[in-house]
């Protein structure tokens, strides 16, 4: 069965439903959104993030970025769950506390409220922790949490009501470029399988080997004016399938909810003297952490880590070892009784690495009419509104609001000197 639409995206995440919303917005018809599985997003990094979103950046570009979807947020604040509870970055090495210091005056020129914490400030607004080893810390109370699932609900949600069709259970194994008349994309529906084919292990089995001649369905032809990558950390495969190998990479990253007896639950949740509720807080260890419903939430990524499409959770050992050493060691207990933490829950995502660890969207070079957004390692919810918005702009009308996205974020950067990147550091 063919079928037709004058752009799909293929990949479903938070990046790809922004994008699917904006271009309805904008009056582009008949655009189509595919996707492996939409109806939990188990393997999706949008649904296995840990809940932060920031405008505290480095580079100019995602700061902008993030600063429009912020303000996006804050219209649907109760929707999401957003709540602007502030990020505190903790700094032991001289060198990092200088980096953050230099940056400082690029982020207020911005309009971001940073602020710089010495060790007795930081113990007289977080009781709770330990100050003896830190040189300072940064303070950016703009910053906050949110619902990344109900955000990526929300542009589903917006998308279909305008009109974009979403094709969920969908499974794109071959793509043919046709030049100026579009692409002839070929997958397979598996939509109306049996149950086991809804089953997370079948589909991980399918996103780890790409077999897709084990999936009975539907062979479906969709044929598409422009073709918009938004696989996520898949997409180096979309673009194998457009005949260009990226040297992009995927990374897994471990979360886990876990609840304190010693120093007890209110303590870690909020100032009890003051009553203002933490937000995200980053220790020196590289472990974050902040309140999550009646517990606590905390995650690392070990710098040994392989790359690879990895989705083990945390074990015991790995939460003793990588998460409750590094936090018994912050945390204090006014009695000095020893720190109890006890691992509730755990599960990974993965984070799409560019080559500047910095977000990829625009034109495809080489291949007319094809699009991409991807890869903004870490990025993508925070980012989700504005480059949506950016990436559909371009589609509708042929140009970025902003022209220096093109340069900026384009895969064409990667053909030049290093000093057309855009490196980003400060992230967890």
């Amino acid at each position: 069965m063919a079928e037709s639409c004058q752009v799909l995206i293929v990949g479903g995440g938070i990046l790809g439903a922004s994008v699917a919303m904006h271009l309805a917005q904008l009056g582009v018809d008949d655009v189509v959104l595919c996707d492996l599985e939409l109806s939990r997003g188990s393997f999706s990094s949008t649904n296995t993030n840990a809940g932060g979103v920031r405008a505290t950046w480095w580079q100019a570009p995602n700061i902008r970025l993030s600063l429009e979807s912020l303000e996006y947020f804050d219209r649907y604040s109760d929707e999401f769950d957003f709540r602007r509870v502030g990020y505190l970055w903790l700094y032991d090495s001289a060198t990092q506390w200088e980096q953050a210091r230099s940056h400082a005056p690029l982020q207020r020129k911005m309009g971001l409220d940073i602020q710089f914490l010495s060790p007795s400030e930081i113990a007289e607004g977080w009781p709770h922790l330990q100050t003896a080893d830190l040189l300072g810390g940064t303070w950016s109370p703009e910053d906050g949490l949110i619902s990344a699932y109900q955000v990526w609900r929300h542009y589903l949600a917006r998308a279909r009501e305008a009109g974009v069709r979403i094709l969920d259970h969908h499974y794109v194994h071959a793509i043919d470029w046709k030049g100026s008349v579009g692409f002839t994309v070929r997958a397979i529906d598996f939509q109306d399988q049996p149950l086991e084919y809804n089953d997370d292990t079948f589909i991980k089995d399918v996103l780890m080997d790409h077999d897709w001649t084990r999936i009975k369905g539907r062979a479906v032809a969709l044929h598409a004016r422009k073709l918009v990558n938004a696989a996520g950390a898949w997409a180096p495969r979309i673009s194998g399938l457009l005949g260009q190998e990226r040297p992009l990479s995927a990374r897994r990253r471990i979360i886990t909810t876990f609840r304190s007896r010693n120093p007890p639950m209110e303590r870690l949740q909020k100032n009890t003297e003051s009553g203002q509720a933490y937000g995200m807080i980053v220790d020196v260890s590289g472990v974050y952490f902040h309140p999550e419903g009646p517990g606590m939430l905390a995650g690392y990524s070990a710098p040994e880590e392989p790359f690879g499409y990895h989705f083990a959770p945390a074990d015991d050992n790995f939460f003793f070892e990588k998460i409750y050493a590094p936090l018994a060691k912050r945390f204090q207990d006014r009695a000095d009784n020893p720190v109890q933490l006890r691992l509730e829950t755990s599960w990974s995502g993965l984070y799409s690495y560019s080559l500047d660890i910095s977000l990829v969207m625009g034109a495809v070079p080489g291949i007319e009419r094809a699009f991409e957004i991807h890869s903004d390692t870490g990025k993508g919810v925070m980012h989700s509104y504005a480059a949506g918005r950016a990436l559909a702009t371009r589609i509708a009308k042929g140009a970025f609001d902003d022209p220096a996205h093109e340069d900026v974020f384009s895969w064409s950067r990667f053909a030049g000197p290093e000093s057309g990147w855009l490196p980003e550091s400060l992230h967890i």
